[in-house]
Formats: structure tokens, sequence, C-alpha cells
């Protein structure tokens, strides 16, 4: 996978499950919201990480993972970042 895959998905508006560390997290689209991310709990409940943001550079400029953003990790970290699914 590369930056630009991941951000063609948010283009299309995808919602993406993907993992980074031992943790998993979903990227959430809304029509009217935008996007949101959530970090998915051992017991498949989520915990809210962003509000809605509608521009996908905002997101991925406010959107934090232990306490970097997005934006850093798809420039940094990418090896680190595993695709678990496109929705």
């Amino acid at each position: 996978m590369t930056k630009a895959n991941f951000i063609q998905y948010l283009l299309a508006k995808k919602e993406i499950e993907f993992s980074y560390g031992r943790k998993i997290f979903f990227i959430a689209w809304d029509e009217r919201k935008g996007f949101i991310l959530l970090d998915v709990l051992y017991d498949d409940t989520c915990v809210e990480l962003t509000d809605f943001i509608q521009s996908i550079k905002e997101f991925l400029q406010q959107a934090q993972i232990d306490g970097k953003t997005l934006e850093y990790l798809l420039e940094h970290e990418l090896e680190q970042i595993k695709i678990m699914g496109v929705y």
C-alpha cells in the first residue's frame, strides 16, 4: 500500500479498517458529516478519536494516533500501517 492508495480510498468515500502497531482503527464516512477516526477496542466497541471532519486534508492533519497525525504516519511510518479492509 502507498500513501496515494490510502488517500484514494478516502477520496472514493470508502471506509477503512487498518492496524497500526497492536491496535485496530476504523475510518468511517458519513455523507453529511465527513470522516471520523475510531479506535476499535478488544470487545469490538469503538472510541471516537476525532470529531467528524469534512475535508480529507484537514482530517489527515487533525486525526492522531499515539500523538502522531495520520499525515505524519502516512509519510514516515507507512510500513507499520496494515489495511485490513476497505468498505
